[in-house]
Parts: C-alpha cells; sequence; structure tokens
C-alpha cells in the first residue's frame, strides 16, 4: 500500500502544471488614410474676346487718311488698264450671294457679303497686294475698301462706277456665282481689329447706313 501511494504523490509532484493559453485579442485591420476628393470647379466665363481700342481704330484710319488718294476710289478705264498687266488686281465683289447669282460678276472676282468680310479674310491676298472691292452701287465697296484698310491692306480701292453701268458699258461679266474662293492666308491682322471690324459689319443697318434720295426727302417731309 505505502509502495502504491509513494507512486502516485511521486507522480503528482513531478507533472508539469498546466498553462493557460493568452486570450486572443481580435483588432480591426488597419484602415488605409483616403484623399478627400478635390472639389468640383465653378464653371467660370470663357475670357471676352479682344477688341481694338479707340486710339487703334484712329491710328489705323489716320494712316488710310494720310496715303489717300482720289478718295481711294479707281475708274472702270482704270480698272480695265490694270486687269490687263501682268499683275492685275485682286477682285473683290461684296455684294450678296443672290445679288451675285442673278446679276452676275466681273471676271475674275471673288464674292464675299460686306457683312461676312471680317469673318474670311483667309481667302484674301497679302496686305500689299493691290485689291479693287466692287458692289453694286459703289457704298458697300467704299465701307469694304475703309474696313480693310484699318486691317492692315494697304493698297485697296473701290470701284468708281455702278454694277449695272459696268455691264452695259461691254466690260468683262461672268454669269451667275462666282467660283469658289481659294484659301489664301496671305496676311494675319491683328484679332481685336478684325473682332472690332466684324462687330461693325456684321451689325451694319438695313442700306448699311446709307439712306436714298427719296428716303431721304421723305425723312425731311416728315420732320422739317
Amino acid at each position: 500500500g505505502l509502495i502504491v501511494l509513494s507512486m502516485l504523490l511521486g507522480a503528482c509532484a513531478s507533472a508539469t502544471p498546466a498553462t493557460e493559453e493568452p486570450a486572443v485579442v481580435e483588432t480591426e485591420a488597419p484602415v488605409e488614410p483616403t484623399t478627400p476628393p478635390e472639389p468640383t470647379p465653378e464653371p467660370t466665363e470663357p475670357p471676352p474676346p479682344p477688341e481694338a481700342s479707340e486710339e487703334e481704330l484712329d491710328a489705323a484710319y489716320a494712316v488710310m487718311l494720310e496715303t489717300m488718294v482720289k478718295y481711294n476710289t479707281i475708274k472702270a478705264d482704270g480698272l480695265l488698264e490694270a486687269m490687263a498687266t501682268d499683275q492685275p488686281p485682286f477682285l473683290l465683289d461684296v455684294r450678296t450671294v443672290e445679288e451675285v447669282e442673278e446679276n452676275g460678276h466681273i471676271e475674275g472676282a471673288i464674292n464675299i457679303p460686306l457683312d461676312q468680310l471680317a469673318q474670311n479674310l483667309e481667302l484674301l491676298p497679302s496686305f500689299d497686294t493691290p485689291i479693287v472691292t466692287y458692289c453694286a452701287g459703289g457704298w458697300r465697296a467704299t465701307i469694304a475698301m475703309t474696313a480693310l484698310n484699318a486691317l492692315g491692306w494697304n493698297d485697296v480701292k473701290a470701284l468708281k462706277v455702278t454694277f449695272a453701268d459696268w455691264v452695259d458699258a461691254g466690260n468683262p461679266v461672268v454669269a451667275g456665282p462666282a467660283a469658289e474662293a481659294e484659301v489664301l492666308n496671305g496676311a494675319e491682322p491683328d484679332p481685336g481689329m478684325v473682332n472690332t471690324i466684324d462687330m461693325m459689319l456684321s451689325n451694319m443697318p438695313k442700306g448699311f447706313g446709307g439712306i436714298s434720295a427719296e428716303d431721304l426727302n421723305l425723312a425731311l417731309a416728315e420732320n422739317p
């Protein structure tokens, strides 16, 4: 009995005491820092197109007035002589497309209606190329001449004869619309001046700022 008891006590004494496993503490996975979204920029209005100043307009027209010869006009015989040379002038018809289709045009001319002239400057030659403008009666041709001078073309004349008189004289005319104009990009006028001239030409009043003798007499009678 003593032997068995001593063996039991020895076994108890030599047994390794049980250890408790440490408790596992669950931790949340680290959260990656996020960059806040950039604020949506407020829509901004595009900058206004450049415009010529009054001083720039004055300077441009001062040059034209100082160099003007015979009011920058050319008669029919003078144009015919120039057209017969090795370097004829560039002919610019500023009537409407409908007018040209109905009445024809001077041989060799391109057609840019006056109110669209500043929007189609790429169709024109270099600043020093001689240009002759014409229309039905001469008024629009004169406006085109002054506009082109302000834009930098320095050899522009207006035809001093009506288109009907040109035709009646038997001068060279082609029936129907003018041929499609070639893009020349011959000159680079100032963008501000282009915008200013375009605003003027594209907003011309009916009659292009002129008045007939009949309308003038009527206005004088109504407002003496």
